[in-house]
């Protein structure tokens, strides 16, 4: 038996008026996400955080064993007090062979004097050798950076650490965030820095979260050939979270004579925006390059011709090629349309 058609309303692409706000798709990203390990090789004598916890700059995260460590520091501190005796007696003598000046050969003088300068130098080693011994102790602890959370933490007590590729933990600040995302070439002449935007993320529907454009890439991407934009955001709830897909909205002024279509037609997702197309009575999805929008309308700047007939409402659920039986779509009077609807 052959599938039934899947009802649905439709809408012809033509051109309009679109309000001026720019929509690009990007992620949420950590104002600051720093990795974090221990300089040295050691064993974990201390953890007193978890993962998901919030701390503050100059929190301890771990502590390695330092046993060893101070008996380093302890038979340096030995050696120097030896090397400094040494060199004390050395300028003593020296200074005795010179006040003797006439009644002894000048080479003992010269032996003297290669002996004081050696005594110091092993004394300057000795002193260095404290110095590392006591390094060693201060970078057994290990503390964060900055405030924020511990996203991640690979360290238990009684474990062994050697540095490597892969962090101890990783701390982030998201008490304001930054969305990344990127400006086709063609809309770099309607962007500034300081631009007034706003965030919209699916986990809050419907809520916009207030941003400003801070920096714009000075070179395309090679591959995109699109131009970087980077917009911060406050984030005093800690709700947006980095990894959130996103979508940015940039203030700009309005276009007239846009092609466009209803903003319920536009299907957004991690892969791109698409819309569902009625052809010969079946559904076909096709990829399209969105750019300003208004809660009625958004404008297609690449993937649509005038006069497309675009799925608006019963998109959802459709697969490529199913039956459809397309009926004109009629927009509400909070839509605010002018544009004809599919005959």
């Amino acid at each position: 038996a052959l599938a039934a058609a899947t009802p649905v309303g439709t809408w012809r692409a033509a051109p309009g008026p679109v309000a001026g706000a720019l929509v690009l798709a990007g992620d949420v990203e950590a104002l600051h996400d720093l990795a974090v390990s221990p300089e040295i090789p050691g064993r974990f004598a201390q953890v007193p955080v978890q993962k998901g916890e919030r701390v503050k700059a100059g929190q301890l995260l771990a502590l390695l064993d330092t046993r060893s460590a101070r008996l380093r520091e302890a038979q340096a501190l030995a050696a120097e007090q030896i090397a400094s005796a040494n060199a004390q007696a050395a300028a003593r003598e020296l200074e005795r062979l010179k006040s003797l000046a006439g009644s002894v050969a000048t080479q003992a003088v010269d032996r003297a004097a290669d002996a004081e300068a050696l005594a110091q130098a092993q004394l300057a080693q000795a002193r260095a050798t404290v110095e590392m011994a006591r390094d060693a102790l201060r970078l057994s602890a290990v503390a964060s950076p900055i405030d924020g959370v511990l996203a991640a933490l690979e360290a238990k007590p009684g474990e062994l650490w050697s540095p490597g590729p892969q962090p101890m933990a990783r701390v982030v600040d998201q008490s304001t965030v930054k969305v990344r995302v990127s400006l086709p070439a063609s809309r770099l002449g309607s962007v500034s820095t300081g631009l007034h935007a706003e965030v919209e993320v699916d986990a809050f529907p419907g809520r916009r979260f207030e941003a400003r454009l801070v920096r714009i890439d000075p070179v395309a991407d090679t591959r995109s050939r699109g131009f970087g934009l980077e917009a911060l955001a406050a984030n005093p709830e800690g709700l947006l979270r980095a990894g959130m897909p996103a979508r940015l909205y940039l203030a700009l002024e309005a276009s007239a004579g846009a092609l466009r279509i209803p903003r319920a037609a536009l299907l957004e997702g991690s892969s791109g925006a698409s819309v569902f197309l009625a052809l010969g009575g079946r559904a076909s999805r096709r990829e399209v390059r969105p750019g300003l929008a208004d809660p009625q309308w958004v404008e297609i700047l690449e993937g649509l011709q005038p006069g497309d007939e675009v799925v608006v409402e019963g998109a959802q659920g459709l697969v490529p090629g199913a039956p459809i039986a397309p009926s004109p779509w009629q927009p509400g009077p909070d839509r605010q349309a002018t544009a004809e609807p599919a005959p």
